[in-house]
């Protein structure tokens, strides 16, 4: 699923550009943020895809930013397209946050409240309202998901300029099909972590789409099989670890692995 390639150029400009404001109020740990398209990009700018999401409608976000923020060491952002109807995160996330100096920010809501273009645009919205409230490590915006993630991965290949790498939890994200993104080129550059449990019964097989990545030049992907992984589990603090240290560039690329 693409956007054209006009829509949302305004939002990309507002992240590569924006400034930290109310330096002295910043909030941290667990919260949330509800905020409109119109606040976040102006009027002006929101109008350019009011068709696909209204400039006034009210998007909620639940987010933690580590206690040990510090905008002299700017944090990145992990986006985690996983709805949720609480402010809780995943057990032992906002621990690997603080200790790899990352903001977390998910939706609020219901799984499959929003069409596909909507969504995308609700979540590239995130980390350009938080870059406009937190000093942030552009190079270090990432995005995630567990179970379904064919939302994720195409807010990875429609803004490969803003997320520069992708964790992917027992799912396929959704690629090309014949005609390569338009923004190859940029995913190139970028990392790509698929990770997924061993089932006796059914197993997540990410073989397509890590031949689909190669295939076009995008070699900075790594594949783990791991047996401390069910087929329906999230990561835990360890895991996520290992997955941000490779997106952050800590560990070879092209390793694929097969754990115990």
């Amino acid at each position: 699923m693409y956007l054209k390639p006009t829509t949302f150029i305004a939002a990309i400009v507002i992240f590569m550009q924006s400034t930290i404001v109310n330096a002295q109020t910043v909030q941290t740990g667990v919260f949330t943020i509800t905020s409109t398209s119109e606040k976040i990009l102006g009027k002006e700018n929101a109008n350019e895809f009011k068709k696909i999401l209204d400039i006034d409608e009210e998007i909620t976000w639940s987010v933690y930013v580590p206690e040990t923020y510090d905008p002299g060491i700017p944090p990145g952002i992990l986006l985690f397209q996983f709805y949720t109807n609480k402010i809780e995160h995943p057990i032992g996330w906002d621990t690997a946050m603080e200790e790899r100096n990352m903001i977390l920010i998910s939706i609020v809501g219901k799984g499959g409240e929003y069409p596909l273009k909507k969504e995308l645009i609700i979540s590239i919205l995130a980390p350009v309202m938080l870059q406009q409230k937190y000093k942030i490590n552009t190079s270090r915006v990432y995005t995630s998901s567990v179970g379904g993630c064919v939302n994720a991965g195409a807010v990875a290949m429609n803004y490969p300029n803003i997320i520069k790498g992708a964790i992917y939890v027992n799912c396929n994200p959704g690629t090309w099909r014949k005609k390569e993104p338009e923004r190859v080129d940029l995913m190139r550059l970028n990392r790509y972590y698929f990770i997924a449990g061993r089932d006796r019964f059914k197993q997540i097989d990410n073989t397509q789409e890590i031949k689909k990545y190669e295939k076009a030049g995008i070699n900075q992907v790594k594949f783990v099989r791991t047996g401390r992984l069910n087929r329906l589990d999230n990561l835990n603090r360890e895991m996520l670890l290992d997955a941000i240290d490779y997106l952050d560039g800590q560990e070879n690329i092209n390793s694929d692995t097969d754990e115990n």
